[in-house]
């Protein structure tokens, strides 16, 4: 079991790694478009790219708190494999529980970021179609 749950740590740390270099580029790539849309003096473009910098940013935070927490349960845990007394158990169970909640809470967030996703491109094809861009 201590090597599963090792295993299944690393790989969340990995894609926790990987989830907040991706917000980071995000945030750049809406920098730039904020500054664009600056320019482009189109108010409209202005505050949709402003929204979803500050989305960005949030989803940045988030996942660096993350990341953070996991390590934090990953040192945790190093002290308590092959350790088998009652207290250790419960605090091995504990660390999973609050992995698995943290592992719901990562569904639910995507599953968030799925609908602003389509809502983001529902108003770029509806803006398109208007003649907006």
């Amino acid at each position: 079991m201590d090597a599963d749950l090792r295993a299944y740590v690393a790989a969340d740390l990995a894609e926790n790694r990987y989830e907040l270099s991706d917000a980071q580029s995000e945030v750049r790539r809406d920098t730039h478009e904020v500054r664009d849309a600056r320019y482009a003096r189109d108010r409209r473009e202005f505050q949709d790219a402003q929204r979803d910098r500050q989305d960005d940013k949030r989803d940045v935070r988030v996942e660096a708190e993350a990341l953070r927490r996991t390590r934090g349960i990953q040192r945790e845990l190093e002290g308590l494999y092959g350790r088998v007394d009652r207290n250790s158990l419960e605090r091995k169970r504990s660390l999973m529980m609050e992995l698995l909640q943290m592992a719901r809470t990562e569904q639910a967030r995507n599953q968030q970021e799925i609908r602003e996703d389509r809502r983001e491109s529902r108003e770029d094809r509806r803006e398109a179609r208007d003649g907006r861009y």
